[in-house]
This record gives C-alpha cells, sequence and structure tokens, in this order.
C-alpha cells in the first residue's frame, strides 16, 4: 500500500513473533534434511561393511578350498610362509617327506625345520630376495633335512603370491625325488639285463645311449657303438632308406620289423627290431629293441624240416591218417587213406567223417562218441585202439583198427584217427581161435585119455595086486614067494609109472596145485631113506642122512611133493650107483629174508656119472642116462622132468654137479615158510588094529577087484557084502545098517557119486547115523579127490590097494586110533 494512504501505526512485536516463527520453521526443515543424510550415510555404511564383510568370508571361503586342494595332493609338499620365514601353512604332503606335523611347525621359522645349517644363509637371503622382487627363484634339485636329521632330496619350486589384504605369501612346493630315483634304478636294472638289444638314437640315427645286451650281441663296446649310427649296424639300411624310415615312423609313432646286424668280425645276425619314436624338450628321439633271433630261425626251419618230414612220413605211412576238426569234419587225409577207404582227399576234405566212412549200425555210438571227444578231448575211443568196420567208397565194409589222439587246438578239441586194415589180422585171429579151440579139444581128450587109461589100468591092476596079496597069504613055498614078491614090485612099478604120466599133465596144464601146511622136517629124509634100504642092501650100498643142527624142526610147505622130488632124486642115486655110497645131508641156508626159511638139500653119490651132453637133456621128458637097447637101467624117464617142473613151481633150484664115471651130487634148494613151535605137528599116532566082524558093503562092479577086497576083508575078520552098481548099493543101505562102505566110482545104473548122494540123503530123513564112506576107486586126477568128498565121501583110496592100506583106511573111517 502506497505510504500515506490510510496508514496506522506498524505493530513490531508481531513482525518479530513472525520472523521467529519463520526461523523456527526453517530451523525445523534443516534438522530434518540433516537428519534424512544422516540416515541415508548410516545405511550406506551399512551397507558398506555388510559388502566388506562378505568379501571377507568369500576371500576365507577360496583360501580355504584352495588349502583344501594343496593338502589332497598326496605327492607335492606345499609349504607356505611371509617374508619373515614363519610357515603359515603346511600340507599332509609336507608331513609325509619331512616328518613334521601341521601343529609342529605352524609359527616357526622354515630356516629351523627343514633347511641344512650349511644352507641357511644363503636361503635367508633367497627368501628376502623373492620376497622384495616379487619374483620366485629357478626350480631344481635341493637335499634337505628331515625331522630326524636324514637328509632328503627334492626337486623344488616357488611362488609369491600378493594376497587381497596386500599380504606378500610365499609358496614352496617340493617333490621327492625317492620315487623317482627308484624308478629310474629299476629301469636301469631292467635295460641292462634285458634280453634285447636297446638303442637310443637321434633323428639322424646316431646312438646316443646302449644296453649290455647290444654289447654282447655285436661284439662291440659302448664307447665304439657310440661312435656309430643305425646304418653302420643295420646291413639292410641305407642314409636314403633311413630318412625314408624316420619320415614313416615320425607319422606312425612305431614301427616293427626283421632286418639283419653286423658284428664287430663282420658277421651278420638276425634281429627282430622294435623301434617307438617320441619327443622331449622338443627334441626327436628313437629307442630301438633288437632281438636276436638266430636260435628261432633255427627253430623255425628245424620246425619246417619236422613238418616236412612228418608229412613225407604221413603221406608214406601205411595206415590211414585221418584229422578233423571239432565238427567233424575231414582236414587232412593222406594218401594211405585214399587207398584204403577209396575215397581221393578232394573228395574227402570237408564232408563229415561219420557221414563217409561209418557204417549205419555204428553210425549213432560213433556220433555220441565223437561228440564227448570234441567236447572234453576224452571219451571211449581215445583211450584204447579199437577194432570196427569202415565202410569205402564202393559201400562195401573192411574190418579197421582205429586210434584217436586228441588236439587241443585254439581251446577246441580237434581229432587224428589212425586206421589200419586189420583183415589179415582178423583171418589170423579166427584161425588162433580154432586153432586153441583145437588144441583145448585135443588137451581135453588127453586128459579125459589119461584119465580113462588111469582108470583102465588100475582096475586090472587092482586085482592082479589083490591076488598077489591073497597069495602071500596061502603059504607058498620060499620060490612061490619069490615070484610073488617080484610080481608085486613090478606093480608098484606101474603104479609109480601111472602116477608120473598123470603128474606130467597136470604140470603142462597148468593144473598142478600145492599146500602149506606144518611139517617135521626131521622125519622127511629118514622117511625117503627107509623106502631105499632094502635096495641098497641087496646092492650093498652104504646108505646115509645126516641134518645140519640148526635144521628149524618144523616148516610151512607142501610135504607130499617135497616127499616126492626127495623120492626121484634118492632113487636115481639108488637106481645108478652100482658100488659105494649114497649120502643125504639137509640144512638151512644163511640168507633167507622175511618170514621165509631156505633148505638145502644134497644128495651125493658113487654112481656112474653124468656127461655134459646128458646134462643138457637130462630134465626133459622120457630122456634117461642110458637110452640103448642095452642100458642096465629101468624107467620112462619122466622121474627128473617132474622133479625140475615142480621145483621151479615152488620157486626154488635143482643143480647137478657131477664127474662121469665117478658119481654126482644134486643139490636142491626149496623155500618154506617159518612155522612157530605151536604149530608143530604132533609125532604121528599109532594106529591100532581095526576090531574084527565089521559089516563092510563093498559097491563095485569088476569081479576081480570084488575077489580080491572081499577075500582081504575077510581075511581080516570081517563081513563083506557087496553091491555090483550104484543103485543095489542105495537098496542094501536101505535094508540093513553097515560100519563102512568102500565104494567105487565108476559103475552101472548108478555111479558111485549118484549112490553116495542118495545114501546121505536116506541117513538124514531116516534119521539114521551117517556111515562111513571111502571112495575106492581108479580115478585119480587133480581135484578128483575134492569131487568125491563134496559127494558127501570120507575118504579116498586109489586103486591098485593092498590088505594093509585097506585095514589103515578102515583106521581112519572109523578113528580106531590108540591113545
Amino acid at each position: 500500500m502506497p505510504p500515506g494512504a490510510g496508514s496506522h501505526p506498524v505493530p513490531w512485536g508481531l513482525a518479530i513473533m513472525l520472523a521467529l516463527a519463520l526461523l523456527g520453521a526453517l530451523a525445523l526443515f534443516f534438522c530434518a534434511v540433516l537428519r534424512r543424510r544422516l540416515a541415508e550415510a548410516r545405511r550406506e555404511l551399512q551397507a558398506a561393511a555388510a559388502g566388506l564383510r562378505a568379501s571377507e568370508v568369500a576371500l576365507a571361503e577360496s583360501e580355504a578350498r584352495f588349502h583344501t586342494l594343496l593338502d589332497n595332493i598326496p605327492t607335492v609338499s606345499v609349504q607356505g610362509y611371509g617374508p619373515d620365514r614363519r610357515i603359515r601353512y603346511w600340507n599332509a604332503a609336507s608331513q609325509a617327506i619331512y616328518g613334521f606335523s601341521r601343529e609342529e611347525v605352524l609359527g616357526r621359522d622354515l630356516l629351523d625345520c627343514i633347511i641344512p645349517p650349511a644352507m641357511r644363509d644363503q636361503a635367508r637371503g633367497a627368501i628376502a630376495g623373492m620376497a622384495a622382487s616379487g619374483q620366485p627363484l629357478p626350480a631344481g634339485e635341493l637335499t634337505l633335512l628331515r625331522k630326524d636329521g636324514s637328509p632328503v632330496a627334492v626337486f623344488s619350486s616357488h611362488a609369491v603370491v600378493q594376497t587381497a589384504r596386500g599380504e606378500t605369501l610365499l609358496y614352496c612346493l617340493d617333490i621327492d625325488m625317492r620315487p623317482l630315483r627308484l624308478a629310474e634304478e629299476k629301469l636301469r636294472l631292467l635295460v641292462e639285463n634285458a634280453g634285447d638289444a636297446i638303442y637310443l638314437t637321434d633323428w639322424s640315427g646316431r646312438f646316443l645311449d646302449v644296453n649290455p645286451e647290444a654289447e654282447r650281441q655285436t661284439g662291440m663296446s659302448r664307447q665304439e657303438l657310440l661312435e656309430l649310427g643305425v646304418i653302420d649296424l643295420d646291413v639292410e639300411q641305407t642314409a636314403h632308406s633311413l630318412a625314408e624310415f624316420s619320415a614313416a615312423i615320425g607319422t606312425a609313432g612305431r614301427a616293427s620289423f626283421e632286418t639283419r646286424h653286423r658284428r664287430r668280425d663282420g658277421t651278420t645276425f638276425p634281429v627282430e627290431l622294435r623301434v617307438v619314436a617320441f619327443h622331449t624338450d622338443g627334441q626327436a628321439y628313437m629307442i630301438g629293441i633288437a632281438r636276436d633271433i638266430t636260435e628261432r630261425r633255427r627253430s623255425d626251419e628245424a620246425l619246417r624240416e619236422s613238418e616236412t618230414r612228418l608229412r613225407r612220413i604221413i603221406e608214406a605211412a601205411r595206415d590211414a591218417i585221418i584229422m578233423t576238426d571239432a565238427d567233424g569234419l575231414v582236414t587232412f587225409w593222406n594218401p594211405a587213406a585214399e587207398a584204403l577207404l577209396g575215397y581221393t582227399a578232394a573228395e574227402a576234405l570237408g564232408h563229415d567223417v561219420h557221414g563217409l566212412l561209418a557204417s549205419k549200425r555204428y553210425a549213432k555210438a560213433g556220433l555220441d562218441v565223437f561228440a564227448e571227444f570234441t567236447a572234453t578231448g576224452q571219451g571211449e575211443i581215445p583211450a584204447n585202439s579199437r577194432d570196427l568196420l569202415a565202410r569205402r567208397k564202393d559201400g562195401s565194409e573192411i574190418a579197421v583198427s582205429l586210434s584217436l589222439a586228441a588236439l587241443d587246438m585254439q581251446g577246441r578239441w580237434h581229432g587224428v584217427g589212425i586206421l589200419r586194415d586189420v583183415t589179415a589180422r582178423k583171418r589170423v585171429e579166427t584161425q588162433l581161435v580154432e586153432a586153441k579151440q583145437l588144441a583145448e579139444a585135443a588137451s581135453r581128450a588127453k586128459s579125459e585119455f589119461l584119465a580113462n587109461m588111469s582108470h583102465e589100468i588100475r582096475t586090472p591092476l587092482n586085482g592082479i595086486l589083490g591076488m598077489l596079496e591073497l597069495l602071500k597069504t596061502t603059504g607058498p613055498s620060499s620060490e612061490q614067494s619069490e615070484y610073488i614078491l617080484a610080481a608085486i614090485k613090478s606093480c608098484g612099478r606101474l603104479t609109480r609109472l601111472l602116477a608120473d604120466i598123470l603128474d606130467i599133465s597136470r604140470i603142462e596144464t597148468g593144473r598142478m596145485s600145492f599146500v602149506s601146511a606144518p611139517l617135521r622136517t626131521a622125519d622127511v629124509v629118514p622117511a625117503i631113506l627107509d623106502l631105499f634100504r632094502p635096495a641098497c642092501r641087496e646092492k650093498n650100498l652104504d646108505l646115509s642122512c645126516t641134518l645140519a643142527p640148526d635144521m628149524p624142526p618144523v616148516v610151512l610147505g607142501d610135504e607130499a611133493r617135497l616127499l616126492q622130488i626127495l623120492f626121484n632124486l634118492v632113487g636115481n642115486a639108488v637106481k645108478f650107483t652100482e658100488a659105494g655110497s649114497v649120502r643125504v645131508t639137509a640144512g638151512p641156508l644163511p640168507i633167507c629174508p622175511g618170514d621165509r626159511v631156505r633148505l638145502l638139500f644134497c644128495i651125493a653119490d658113487t654112481g656112474i656119472g653124468i656127461t655134459d651132453a646128458q646134462l643138457a637133456t637130462i630134465f626133459d621128458p622120457f630122456v634117461q642116462a642110458e637110452s640103448s637097447y642095452t642100458r642096465r637101467f629101468q624107467g620112462a624117464g619122466l622121474g627128473l622132468a617132474i622133479v625140475s617142473k615142480l621145483v621151479r613151481l615152488l620157486g626154488g633150484e635143482l643143480a647137478i654137479d657131477n664127474t662121469p664115471g665117478a658119481g654126482t651130487v644134486a643139490y636142491l634148494s626149496l623155500p618154506f615158510g617159518r612155522a612157530a613151535d605151536a604149530v608143530l605137528p604132533a609125532p604121528e599116532a599109532v594106529v591100532a588094529a581095526a576090531p574084527a566082524g565089521l559089516s563092510i558093503l563093498v559097491a563095485e562092479d569088476d569081479e576081480v577087484t570084488i575077489l580080491a577086497v572081499e577075500r582081504m576083508l575077510q581075511k581080516a575078520g570081517h563081513r563083506p557084502r557087496v553091491a555090483r552098481n550104484g543103485r543095489e548099493a542105495v537098496a542094501m543101505v536101505g535094508e540093513s545098517v553097515f560100519d563102512l562102505i568102500f565104494m567105487d566110482v565108476e559103475m552101472p545104473v548108478a555111479d558111485g557119486l549118484e549112490a553116495t548122494r542118495a545114501i546121505r540123503e536116506y541117513e538124514a530123513a531116516a534119521g539114521r547115523a551117517r556111515t562111513p564112506i571111502v571112495a575106492l576107486t581108479a580115478y585119480t586126477m587133480q581135484g578128483d579127490r575134492e569131487r568125491f568128498l563134496a559127494a558127501g565121501m570120507d575118504d579116498h583110496l586109489a586103486k591098485p590097494v593092498t590088505g594093509s592100506e585097506l585095514a589103515a583106511a578102515i583106521v581112519r573111517a572109523i578113528g580106531f586110533v590108540a591113545a
């Protein structure tokens, strides 16, 4: 408003109040702005602090990951330390190499832990230099110390690291050189002891190193070889070919081939060479490994020659040789197979062998066997050869012998078959079988003839001897007695001849058997001499016996065969001695192993002796010391033949020592078993005469034998009755009771064996006591006695029989033995 117009006085108090209010409002405004800015600054500061904390956490995590990584490097020792050399980091590999645990070294001066005293000043300066320059030391080998003071070689490298905090940390990375040294030593030993020559060359082929085998192969020293190159050693290599080879191996990296190397003396030898190319430190090298294959070449050549020789042998073989694969397909077929089976090799190769050759009736079995054979290499056929029929190309069958061999080729069994034509052999085998059958039939006929001859001769001989025995009891004159004794003596000779013939037959047919029972040695020789004393008295010979003091009283052996042998030897000595003496000595030989004892018998005489020519055949059958019509000594010549065969079968020995015209000495040694005194047989009991008046049944069909036996029994006081066949004998036993039965074996209507079995059945059914039955028969072959006893008889008495033998049989049968 313009000054003066309607003006009033100014209110200064109000103005001052308004000014103050305005100033307060401004102050409040500025305070609010300041508070807002302070809050923003605080928030910015808090955000900055949080970021700083996150960076620190990330840094810590990064450091932890870094240290974890270093801790898991098993072969590299890592130590971290500051410019003050105080150790701040120590990984697990450091503990393994130096022996200090992390707790033992953290915070300690590195120099005091692993640096040798002589190196500490140098190490102190080097560490200070790295910290100042920030540049690591060059890597290299160092020898440091372990906790126990022992040195350790390491390959050491360094790093200088600036941390986010601005700190300088020094890291040392050590690799233990011991495994490397060990590997180098192993490699050195391997190279030096390798059986192949090893050459290290540069790319031009100049030798840089060689092993001892290279020196041995070439005859040159290592120094001499290092002055040479590949071209000087390899006779097939030239500068041009070496350049081409180097280019080729540079691409392929390796090569293998055969060549020839030169020795110091100029000779060459074949080698198998393997070459490998490699690069290191920017340089190219080659390693050549040369194997001397001289022996292999010789072996290969020998193998080729052997294969050629074998193929020629197989091709020239007369036997068919066929090879099949695991599927039975023919892979080889020699010329003999072509000739034998009719198929050419071209026709057979690749075809199934069974389809070609197997007869229809053998095909299935052959396939089964072959399946097992090709699966296992074993089976029924490979063990032995087998005879079978093979089918030829024309359909005919041929007898062959098949032998198989198994070959394992790459895990599958292949078969090699050899077929031999056995047609001729089969023909011979058939002839042999027929001849054997004829021989066996002839042997049976011979045995039957001998048995029948023995029976037919013994039966009338029994009658003759029986009649002579009866004549002795009729009070003959002295002249008649002389005739009777001569006839009885002739009967004895004939009986012994029959026994000898049967023994020869048994020995030749292998049917001679022996027993082992206790026998009293003191009784054997005297018993034989007693038989020959009458003959020695007639010839005025001195007959003596001497037993050694150490002769065992009892031994185990076959007494009957021993007596038979001694009977023949002593009998021959007496027979061929006209004047002088016959001496028998016996005793044990000093050496005999185990439970055996060998006795030696010596029979010495002063007879005619034996010539050398006669000694060669004296043990052959039917050979005699004198064989002319004017011979002085009787006999069939069987005795010594039987003796020699018996001695051999008993495991003994017989020898003759003689002086023609002055006598002989027979040496007989025989093995016996040792026997304890407990099994010593009791002395023979004195046989008492059987009581008279026995009721005895005589079953016999020969009238002369009936007359002789009946009269001898009657004269002995018995009451004999006669049955002329087996049926009649059985009937008479049913009607009467007899004390004893003498039973012939060969009789009409029913034989003695049938009659005996019927009597035993009757006795069992009727509850009657068992009647003793003695076989009185001319059957004396091997096994006859056992057969008669098995039929139910109690004893066996061979014809011809004397009255005294009848009496002894009666005593044995009814058991009358003196106490």
